[in-house]
């Protein structure tokens, strides 16, 4: 009997660390879906609310969170946020800006939205600056522009064309999977993938194909566009007929908008 009392024993806590285990798992399982839930990614690109010019290497600040982003070399950025957050938005030569999440969340969940800057004006004292050394300036130049436009050291082959899926080892997915490097390389990836996706909007949606089936004209092209927010992925994959009638239609609802505008100042 005293045998199978401590075996009884044994089971009686092996069942119970069974069942605590079981419920922290559950908790962590559900935290995780209750996270994906708020959280939102947001595709965007910072623009010159006078120049509608890129802004690169703006900084991106999530207040709640503390997580920090920057604007690429083409303003565009890429951050997850939920609808109570808030962020700071800073860049030199501009004024910061803050934004509420629920504002950067779009309906269309992969639209590009678009944040515009305004440009701040700091006055400098005269400085008088001598440089005669014009020549180390050249070479600085010449260099520059033999690193932007080298093959060999823009050459992404390393990242695109690297084994993937089923073609690389279990060690090395698990790398991939974990390690720093592996999600920066994935991270790239993602990120030249979604540069091709917007050369290829910008061809075959822009103020010449506006203006052309439109004939809006041009001071009211950039409120056309932010007015207009046709689905990125139908401008890469629809037919021509289709996105052009979809562009004209956009269009005539600008015009009656502008109409009504029109008649309520008279």
């Amino acid at each position: 009997m005293n045998v199978i009392s401590k075996m009884y024993f044994r089971f009686r806590v092996m069942k119970m660390k069974l069942l605590v285990i079981l419920f922290f798992c559950f908790l962590f399982v559900n935290s995780i879906q209750t996270f994906a839930q708020d959280v939102t990614p947001v595709v965007g690109i910072m623009l010159d609310e006078s120049t509608f010019e890129p802004v690169q290497l703006a900084n991106i600040l999530i207040r709640n969170t503390g997580s920090r982003h920057v604007s690429n070399r083409k303003g565009y950025f890429h951050f997850m946020i939920s609808a109570t957050d808030s962020v700071y938005i800073s860049a030199i030569g501009y004024k910061t800006k803050f934004v509420f999440g629920q504002n950067l969340i779009s309906q269309n969940v992969g639209d590009t939205i678009k944040i515009y800057l305004r440009q701040t004006v700091y006055k400098l004292k005269d400085v008088n600056v001598y440089y005669p050394n014009h020549k180390r300036d050249s070479i600085a130049r010449l260099a520059a522009e033999f690193l932007k436009t080298d093959p060999l050291l823009n050459n992404y082959d390393r990242v695109t064309k690297r084994n993937k899926g089923s073609m690389m080892s279990p060690l090395t997915a698990m790398y991939e999977a974990w390690s720093k490097e592996g999600q920066d390389m994935q991270k790239f990836e993602e990120f030249l993938q979604f540069a091709e996706e917007q050369k290829a909007v910008d061809r075959r949606y822009n103020k010449k194909v506006i203006k052309k089936i439109t004939e809006i004209e041009d001071e009211d092209l950039d409120e056309f566009i932010r007015f207009c927010k046709i689905d990125r992925y139908f401008i890469i994959t629809a037919q021509e007929y289709d996105l052009y009638a979809a562009i004209k239609k956009c269009g005539d609802e600008f015009n009656a908008k502008h109409l009504r505008d029109r008649m309520k100042l008279r």
